[in-house]
């Protein structure tokens, strides 16, 4: 048998196929996605079928929920239809205020 059916075997076997593809995700996201939208937006988690994803500004996470039917397609057409079921985009993590000159006194 060759070493790549053994792997793929082992890998089924031990229900790995899932967290495969979403390293596969992850790693080439600027194949699946493109460079420009990925040098913007990349995956951030992924669990129980939903995957997140982290724009670096509201202005990307707005475009990219609209162009959310395609990206799932991609998605999908790497990692196998309906791994990923659903796509959640956030935008940037602003600033917190819990120390320093604006820290709320309430």
């Amino acid at each position: 048998m060759p070493l790549s059916a053994a792997v793929d075997d082992l890998v089924r076997d031990r229900g790995w196929e899932q967290d495969s593809s979403m390293a596969l995700l992850f790693t080439h996201w600027p194949q699946i996605v493109g460079e420009d939208l990925a040098s913007h937006v990349s995956p951030e988690t992924f669990d129980d079928g939903r995957l997140v994803l982290r724009a670096e500004s509201t202005a990307w996470a707005t475009q990219v929920r609209h162009l959310l039917p395609g990206l799932h397609r991609a998605v999908d057409d790497r990692v196998g239809r309906g791994v990923v079921r659903e796509i959640v985009v956030l935008g940037p993590v602003g600033p917190t205020w819990k120390a320093g000159d604006r820290k709320s006194t309430r």
